[in-house]
């Protein structure tokens, strides 16, 4: 379902970030996070985040400029708390 920008399956949303976002994006991250991404940016701005509960777990984001120009990459970062629940799993399918 699409809703002013906000993709849903029900349980969690996927929606474009707002600044308010960006506090608890830099605070999600820990060990995983800089082993594959490093510290990250200071003011990160993925495409989206995903919210359970009101509550944003994770965030997506893609990139395509290596990639033939059919092809993207999705990368995202689920936080500590929130692994294993499938959220990243529901946010592939709520898209």
């Amino acid at each position: 379902m699409v809703t002013e920008s906000i993709l849903t399956d029900g349980v969690i949303e996927l929606r474009p970030p707002t600044p308010e976002d960006a506090p608890l994006i830099i605070a999600g991250r820990d060990v995983e996070f800089r082993r594959f991404i490093g510290e990250g940016s200071a003011v990160p701005a993925p495409e989206y985040v995903i919210v359970v509960g009101g509550c944003v777990v994770r965030w997506v984001d893609s990139d395509r400029w290596w990639l033939a120009p059919d092809e993207v990459n999705i990368g995202y970062y689920v936080f500590p708390a929130d692994r294993g629940r499938a959220y990243a799993t529901r946010a592939r399918s709520a898209s």
